[in-house]
């Protein structure tokens, strides 16, 4: 995949790009609930996929990014993030990693416009599942804590 070469840029800047999604998160007029979640735990699990982002575009599995997504939602819905928010923040780490891309890659030749599409279109579709599976890790959280509350 041609497109990895730029998900390697993306993880020499993983340090960077983490502290502005986070400030991005904590101002955001869609996000006001991540204020309340640590700046640390926010910023650490946005580094962890940046930092990886070649493994996770290139060699992860779906049952990798099921397993990842539904922790994370299921630990956003106990943390009480409301979907709509938890879902942009995803999205906002999208668009965080094509801005750092616009902003620091010319592409001049048509070499370099197809290795973007191609790297744009591996990340869409690595995001898109993302967003599925947090999607369902957030509401098999939410149908757990009902069922224990009726229960009790």
């Amino acid at each position: 995949m041609l497109g990895l070469l730029f998900a390697d840029a993306i993880e020499r800047h993983a340090d960077a790009l983490s502290t502005a999604l986070v400030h991005k998160l904590q101002t955001s007029e869609r996000t006001p609930s991540f204020r309340q979640v640590p700046v640390d735990e926010l910023r650490g699990d946005i580094f962890e996929l940046y930092q990886h982002l070649t493994e996770w575009l290139a060699t992860k599995t779906e049952g990798d990014v099921r397993q990842r997504q539904h922790r994370l939602g299921a630990f956003r819905a106990k943390q009480h993030i409301p979907i709509e928010e938890f879902l942009w923040a995803i999205i906002l780490s999208k668009r965080n990693i094509l801005e750092h891309m616009e902003s620091e890659i010319e592409s001049t030749t048509v070499y370099k416009l197809i290795v973007e599409v191609d790297f744009v279109r591996t990340l869409d579709e690595f995001f898109d599942r993302a967003i599925y599976h947090a999607l369902c890790g957030y509401t098999q959280q939410l149908k757990s804590s009902a069922a224990l509350r009726k229960a009790s």
